[in-house]
């Protein structure tokens, strides 16, 4: 979903950009009352009520012989 927001800015212009901001802060606000409520649909609800934005670094351990 991060893919499309970012290909939405970048060739949908501002309007397009408002408004997929707007449906993305209306789905979040729908799963958040639905983990409010204790419906059953709870884990999926999460997934899409937490915050993506932010960058991961993944770092595997070193061992001797990869050195």
């Amino acid at each position: 979903f991060l893919r499309l927001k970012e290909f939405i800015r970048a060739y949908g212009g501002n309007f397009a950009a408002k408004l997929a901001h707007l449906v993305e802060m209306e789905v979040k606000h729908r799963c958040n009352q639905i983990l409010e409520l204790g419906f059953p649909l709870g884990g999926l609800a999460k997934l899409f009520a937490q915050d993506w934005e932010g960058d991961v670094t993944v770092v595997m351990p070193a061992t001797l012989a990869q050195v």
